[in-house]
């Protein structure tokens, strides 16, 4: 067609245009001028300089690996997640350093709140408590012992949406060890 549209043709032109004329080697000064206004209504089809996005979003599961360092002799972890773009969380990996063949069972529980987690770290008041949302409450956590990632049982934690721009805190802690 004469006008670019922005699907392709079904099949190729067989009659191409041919220059009226071929370039000349001496240059010349041209007779146009910009106009003051778009001579269209609508925009040429060209090249964009950002991406456009996709009618069907491609996904990857991905992991952010923190230090497993041990000694630090904590029952629980809070933390803000700053999303980039949007994206879900789907469970936790946990550093137990106990291994024991699977006979002591832990006792994990996951907490979440929008924004960050500074001035909600005081759990023995009612405000602190009622700003965070249990995500998980997973009594048979085993651990793979130091150094490796133990993850929570499979679907025991609900996803968590955080959008783009947005921060989302996160509380991970563990609640007791049992004998089994």
């Amino acid at each position: 067609t004469s006008v670019p549209t922005p699907f392709p043709s079904a099949l190729p032109s067989f009659s191409p245009e041919v220059p009226s004329s071929m370039p000349s080697n001496s240059p010349s000064e041209s007779t146009l001028t910009p106009t003051p206004r778009p001579t269209t209504a609508t925009p040429t089809i060209s090249p964009s300089t950002m991406p456009s996005t996709s009618a069907a979003p491609t996904t990857s599961l991905r992991d952010l690996v923190t230090t497993f360092n041990s000694n630090n002799e904590g029952t629980g972890n809070m933390f803000d997640v700053f999303a980039l773009v949007d994206m879900s969380i789907h469970t936790f990996d946990l550093h137990l350093e106990l291994a024991d063949n699977g006979e002591t069972l832990y006792h994990v529980q996951v907490y979440t709140k929008q924004g960050t987690y500074d001035g909600y770290t005081d759990i023995n008041t009612s405000t602190t408590l009622n700003a965070w949302q249990i995500l998980c409450d997973a009594n048979n956590v085993v651990s793979r012992g130091q150094y490796n990632p133990s993850p929570l049982p499979s679907n025991s934690m609900q996803r968590v949406y955080v959008g783009a721009d947005s921060i989302q805190a996160f509380y991970v802690t563990l609640v007791d060890a049992t004998g089994g």
